[in-house]
């Protein structure tokens, strides 16, 4: 049965496991996982520079987006509350990288997790081509204005003079 478990609206799945004798194990309710809605995830640049929106599956998937630099900053957030794991978060132009720790191999250092998104963290056990990524965890909308986001101020900073960046992360329910 599914009960309130956190004050976040998260909820713990309980179960009675009974063994009989001679007649194995018997589980009430049946083992299932409970469904969740999956959020949809934005990627975007301040105001209006690359800017894509994925609806994350089970398995994990590549984004990309390209389009001129309007800001520095850059916004992850999802639509609606909902968790979502983020790795390999990457903004190059002409081979330069300018995210830090896009990997999340470690931890989420770099990074402001804000909002209804500030129960985001790094989760060392998952990833997309290695441990450790960002599991965001959102409790609402987000968005880059509202202050409901995870962040990063990149350097060095983007030049905002018509170039092409391309972005490239991956993503997964």
């Amino acid at each position: 049965a599914l009960m309130p478990a956190m004050p976040d609206g998260r909820v713990v799945w309980y179960y009675l496991r009974i063994t009989l004798a001679g007649m194995g194990d018997v589980i009430y309710p049946p083992a299932s996982t409970p469904q969740q809605d999956i959020p949809r995830l934005t990627l975007r640049l301040s105001n209006s520079g690359i800017n894509t929106t994925v609806t994350p599956t089970p398995e994990w998937q590549r984004g990309t987006a390209q389009g001129a630099a309007t800001s520095s900053r850059l916004y992850l957030y999802t639509e609606s509350a909902g968790e979502v794991l983020v790795d390999d978060v990457s903004i190059t132009y002409s081979g330069q990288e300018h995210v830090t720790n896009g990997s999340f191999a470690t931890s989420t250092a770099g990074w402001s997790v804000l909002g209804n998104h500030s129960g985001s963290y790094h989760d060392p056990s998952d990833g997309s081509n290695a441990p450790g990524c960002l599991h965001i965890v959102a409790t609402g909308m987000g968005g880059g204005s509202s202050q409901n986001h995870v962040r990063q101020d990149m350097l060095p900073a983007l030049v905002q003079d018509g170039r092409i960046y391309s972005l490239g992360f991956a993503y997964r329910a």
